[in-house]
């Protein structure tokens, strides 16, 4: 080996992971609404399964979503709020991952509840996020703040791609960090999204709301690609003025929410950042996905006969 190449990352080193995921870190694991009161979740960290749990009093925890006698997922189980019991044989276990029963054992026999122990993470919630920490340091520093959201996020959304690093937060800390430095409000955060678009799309603010002006037609070809009949002519609109989108700055969790899977399958759910809208996946019929019906574009879109251009997928190529 060439003595300026860097060796590779000894296997046995626990502080080096597959990839570039190094431990002794805290890391986001899931918004805090993901877990509700008596409920588990399952994740991957690090490659380690982890169950996730909030206990009877709202406290979370986590545990290695592997039961130590046949390597069951725990989160497949029964959670009273209490222990968590294995799907398989009924061992228990506490929050913080003591076995507090064995079935099938006589008080004779071995092993016992208190010779038996699956692996617990810290896991902390802040801001409406819960962090877990992936390391043995007996007294990790504190979960990183992100700036400018305040105690708790007013909006959530989540996206799923494939990634050997902890980019997504990565990167979102990062750019509020540079944020929170600078002079503004919290409606100069939101606008910065849309002035790569801009003059085309223009914003607004009140005290209260966002407002984003445009005539909704992007600056990519359209309706090519589409393979259904959906094959029709997109015309500008006049998304201006008391017509302009608009949404709170401070937006309030509904005490009902409602999924977008069974709800709102008519008019826009969301405004890219170019000033197009953004609709359900679903078509208004409630059941037809208009990806694999193949009605939309290369880009995610389409029109109806001579109406507004809306995409029905999120614009990643924004």
């Amino acid at each position: 080996m060439n003595p300026d190449q860097t060796a590779p990352a000894d296997i046995n080193d626990p502080t080096a992971v597959a990839g570039v995921m190094l431990r002794e870190a805290w890391y986001y694991a899931a918004p805090a609404h993901a877990v509700g009161r008596r409920k588990t979740i399952h994740k991957t960290l690090l490659g380690e399964p982890v169950l996730i749990g909030r206990d009877s009093h709202g406290h979370v925890f986590a545990l290695r979503d592997t039961c130590p006698h046949r390597g069951t997922l725990l989160s497949r189980g029964h959670f009273d709020g209490a222990e968590v019991e294995c799907p398989y044989h009924g061992w228990r276990f506490a929050t913080d991952g003591r076995c507090t029963a064995i079935p099938s054992q006589t008080p004779d026999q071995r092993p016992q509840p208190n010779d038996i122990r699956t692996q617990s993470y810290r896991a902390q919630e802040a801001q409406g996020n819960i962090w877990i920490y992936i390391g043995e340091a007996q007294t990790p520093g504190p979960v990183p703040d992100v700036p400018v959201i305040g105690d708790q996020f007013g909006l959530h959304i989540s996206m799923v791609f494939d990634c050997n690093i902890d980019l997504a937060v990565s990167v979102l800390i990062t750019w509020l960090a540079s944020r929170a430095g600078s002079p503004g409000t919290k409606a100069d955060v939101v606008a910065e999204s849309f002035k790569p678009f801009a003059p085309a799309v223009k914003t607004r603010a009140s005290e209260t709301h966002f407002f984003v002006e445009s005539d909704g037609m992007p600056d990519h070809r359209l309706m090519v690609g589409t393979r259904a009949w959906q094959q029709q002519v997109p015309i500008p609109q006049r998304y201006v003025g008391t017509n302009a989108w608009q949404f709170p700055l401070t937006p309030v969790v509904a005490e009902n929410p409602l999924s977008a899977k069974d709800h709102f399958f008519r008019g826009a759910i969301a405004i890219a950042a170019n000033g197009v809208p953004i609709f359900n996946p679903i078509k208004n019929d409630g059941r037809t996905d208009t990806f694999l019906a193949g009605e939309l574009d290369e880009y995610g879109g389409h029109s109806g006969q001579a109406d507004d251009y809306h995409y029905h997928i999120a614009p990643l190529h924004l």
